[in-house]
This record gives structure tokens, C-alpha cells and sequence, in this order.
């Protein structure tokens, strides 16, 4: 395993938590009820792992990391809680089966392809969305 022969070191749980704080207040000032992050430095930043997947941050509950590849390698890389997933599609129907509502959406667009936003938008089933936060 990547652990024990230390290649690499774990971002501390006490920093990805106050990032995840940091943005929650953000989001809480501009009315953001949900953050999607799918770009792979800002999924880093947030959870500690690139594995192929989604951050979903409502600003009223805890984090939802779903990965769809690399599940074992993000076990190792993040603190957070990990939901693993077969492809994106999965996501609408577990945050339904969670009861989690979408509201307004933060994106990060400075970043993302429209194609990618018109995926998410239609996978995920939002309606209103922010450009970024």
C-alpha cells in the first residue's frame, strides 16, 4: 500500500475540514446552497484525493465524496466519507435517496467546460446555478 511506504503524506483531517468550513461561509454569504466540484486540483484541495469522482458540499450538511474509480486509493488519500459510484448518473438518485435538495448550485466555471456543466446539469438535475464561488 501507498501508506506504508510513504509515498506520499495525507493532507491533515483538520485542514480539509477548515477549507470545507471556509467555503461553507462563502456559500452561506452568497446564498449557495450547494457546491459541485469536479475539477481534479479543487477535489484535491477539498478531500485530499484526484480519484475520479464528484464533491458534492451542501452548506448544511457534511460533505459527499462520491469516487467512481481509484475507490481504494481514495480510502487511503482522504478523511472524508466516501460513496463509491459506477458512473455519474448514480449521484441524482443517492442525494434523492438522502433527501439532499440542490437549491442553488455553486460551480466552479472559472475552470469548467460547458460541456462538462451541461453534463452535471443534466445528470445531477439542477436548475439554478451560480458561475462560481
Amino acid at each position: 500500500m501507498l501508506k506504508r511506504v510513504g509515498a506520499f503524506d495525507q493532507i491533515p483531517e483538520n485542514d480539509i475540514l477548515k477549507r470545507i468550513e471556509n467555503l461553507k461561509t462563502l456559500m452561506s454569504e452568497k446564498n449557495i446552497d450547494c457546491a459541485i466540484i469536479v475539477q481534479n486540483i479543487d477535489r484535491f484541495y477539498f478531500s485530499g484525493t484526484m480519484q475520479k469522482g464528484t464533491l458534492i458540499i451542501p452548506v448544511d450538511s457534511e460533505p459527499l465524496l462520491f469516487i467512481e474509480k481509484g475507490f481504494e486509493r481514495a480510502k487511503i488519500e482522504t478523511h472524508l466519507t466516501i460513496t463509491p459510484i459506477k458512473n455519474d448518473r448514480e449521484i441524482r438518485h443517492i442525494l434523492n435517496d438522502k433527501k439532499i435538495s440542490l437549491g442553488m448550485v455553486g460551480l466552479e466555471l472559472d475552470v469548467l467546460p460547458v460541456s462538462v456543466f451541461e453534463r452535471m446539469k443534466k445528470i445531477i438535475g439542477f436548475k439554478n446555478s451560480i458561475l462560481q464561488f
